[in-house]
């Protein structure tokens, strides 16, 4: 059986992305310049059981919301062209992961409108090494 990989390239005035996503060899190597999303974008392809190699780098001294944003548009569009050129992926998917000190909730939905969004409640202003552009 051949690989299902997927290579996608974006570059924008503050972002240049290089990623790649494979279903079929389940290694990950994410390298965005803020570890705590490295963190996030490597769980989630351990946990889906798929292969997510991303290389990034931004502006993120001005602001990491240009990152995340490219980086998420960067994947959305590496699971719709997954879906165009090897059928289906399971449309819909929830789970809700209790860790130590904290309880973790996830909602994912393919479609066919690009969209990438984050909700968060916390009581600190920044998450980790990603500040929330509403911060103070």
């Amino acid at each position: 059986m051949s690989s299902r990989l997927i290579n996608i390239e974006r570059s924008t005035r503050e972002t240049s992305i290089a990623l790649s996503l494979d279903f079929d060899a389940p290694l990950q190597s994410v390298d965005t310049g803020l570890p705590f999303f490295d963190h996030i974008l490597t769980s989630m392809a351990y946990h889906g059981f798929f292969g997510l190699t991303i290389k990034a780098a931004g502006d993120v001294q001005v602001d990491a919301h240009h990152l995340v944003e490219d980086v998420g548009i960067a994947l959305g569009s590496a699971l719709q062209q997954t879906v165009q050129q090897y059928g289906h992926v399971e449309r819909y998917g929830q789970s809700l992961i209790p860790m130590d000190e904290a309880l973790s909730e996830s909602g994912d939905r393919c479609k066919r409108t690009p969209l990438f969004g984050v909700q968060r409640r916390l009581s600190a202003g920044v998450l980790w090494t990603i500040p929330h552009p509403t911060d103070p």
